[in-house]
C-alpha cells in the first residue's frame, strides 16, 4: 500500500458519535481492499470520541483525526474531510453505519472497469441502535440510464434516503461539484449534480447497515413531532448543515432549485440533453407538492420579515428626544 497516495480516501465527518464510533472505525479496517486511508474530523464533540479517535489513530497509521476547535456544522465537516483527501476515489463514512468487508472491494472494482460510472454504491439494510436489521432498502432507480436526463429527473423526483452519498466517487469529478452547501437537503443536490457527469452503479449485495436512531439528523426530516415542526423542518435541518443559519430568511426549497439550474449549466452537458434536463427540473417543480413548498418557503420569509420589522420598531423602546422626556414649565 502506497501510504503518500492511497487508492481510497475515506471520509468519516463526526460530532458526538462515541456511541457507534469504534464499530464503524472497526468496519471500515476490516476491509478486504486494504489501500486506503481514513480521515477523520472531529467537530468539536465532547463525548468520548476525541478518545476513542486518538487511539485509533496510534494504531493504524492509515487513520488520520483532526479535531475542529469549535463546531463548524455539519456542511463544512463533510467537506473538510475530502479537501484533505488523497486518493483517487473518495467516500464519505457515517460514524454510525457499518460497512461489509467486501464494500471498498466491490466497488473499486466497478470504478476501475467502467469509467463512464462515477459513483458505486451498494444495497443498504437498515439496522437499529443494537444493530438488528429493521428492513431492507429497496427502492430502485434509473440512474444507470444512458440518457443524463433520466439519471437526474430520477434521483431528484423520488422521495429517498440518500444512502448514495455514502457510496464511492471518483475524486476528480467530486472537485468538479460545489461538495455539500450549508443549507438543508444540499447532500442530495449534490448527489443529484454528480448524475450529469455520469452513470451510479448499484451493486446488488446489502454491503451497507445504516443506523437509525432518535439523535441522528434525518430524524428532523422524517419524524417531526408536530405539525409546526413538520412545516418548519427543513429550517432545523438547515441549522444542522450550518449552525449560523439559525434566524436567517433561508428559502430552502429554492436553494435547491437553484442548485439544479447552476449543476445543469456547469455540467459538461450541451444541446438537447441539457435542455431535456431544464425540462425535467420543470416537471421537478409539479411533482411531490415540491411546487407548495417553493410557495411556501416564501410565505414563511414573508413572516420572518414582519417579525423582524415588528422586533425592530414597535418591540423595542423608541430613542425620542431627550427634550420630550424632560418637558419644562415653560414648554407646558
Amino acid at each position: 500500500m502506497s501510504t503518500s497516495k492511497p487508492c481510497i480516501s475515506i471520509g468519516l465527518p463526526v460530532y458526538n458519535g462515541g456511541n457507534f464510533l469504534e464499530e464503524a472505525i472497526n468496519s471500515l479496517l476490516n476491509q478486504t481492499f486494504t489501500d486506503f486511508e481514513i480521515i477523520i474530523s472531529d467537530n468539536a464533540s465532547t463525548d468520548a470520541t476525541e478518545s476513542i479517535c486518538r487511539e485509533y489513530a496510534l494504531k493504524d497509521k492509515r487513520i488520520r483525526y483532526y479535531r475542529n476547535r469549535s463546531n463548524i456544522g455539519a456542511a463544512r465537516n463533510f467537506n473538510q474531510t475530502f479537501k484533505l483527501a488523497k486518493g483517487k476515489y473518495f467516500k464519505w463514512a457515517a460514524h454510525d453505519d457499518i460497512c461489509e468487508p467486501t464494500f471498498l472491494e466491490r466497488c473499486v472494482e466497478i470504478l476501475e472497469n467502467k469509467p463512464e460510472v462515477v459513483l458505486c454504491y451498494p444495497r443498504t439494510n437498515i439496522i437499529d441502535k443494537q444493530g438488528k436489521t429493521i428492513s431492507y432498502y429497496q427502492l430502485k432507480f434509473k440512474t444507470n440510464s444512458l440518457k443524463t436526463h433520466e439519471r437526474f429527473y430520477d434521483i431528484t423526483r423520488l422521495h429517498h434516503r440518500n444512502y448514495q452519498i455514502f457510496g464511492l466517487i471518483r475524486t476528480n469529478i467530486l472537485k468538479k461539484t460545489p461538495l455539500i452547501a450549508s443549507y438543508a437537503g444540499s447532500d442530495r443536490s449534490l448527489v443529484a449534480i454528480l448524475t450529469l457527469y455520469g452513470q451510479f452503479f448499484e451493486i446488488p449485495e446489502y454491503l451497507l447497515q445504516a443506523r437509525r436512531h432518535q439523535k441522528q439528523s434525518m430524524e428532523l426530516l422524517f419524524n417531526p413531532h408536530n405539525k409546526i415542526q413538520k412545516i418548519l423542518r427543513m429550517y432545523k435541518y438547515s441549522e444542522w448543515f450550518d449552525p449560523q443559519n439559525k434566524g436567517k430568511i433561508l428559502l430552502p426549497n429554492w436553494r435547491i432549485f437553484q442548485e439544479y439550474i447552476w449543476g445543469i449549466k456547469k455540467s459538461p452537458m450541451v444541446g438537447v440533453e441539457q435542455f431535456l434536463c431544464f425540462i425535467q427540473l420543470i416537471k421537478w417543480i409539479f411533482s411531490y407538492g415540491n411546487g407548495a413548498k417553493l410557495i411556501r418557503d416564501i410565505l414563511i420569509a414573508m413572516i420572518q420579515i414582519i417579525h423582524i420589522v415588528y422586533a425592530k420598531n414597535i418591540l423595542q423602546p423608541s430613542n425620542q428626544p431627550e427634550r420630550l422626556s424632560q418637558l419644562s414649565a415653560e414648554d407646558v
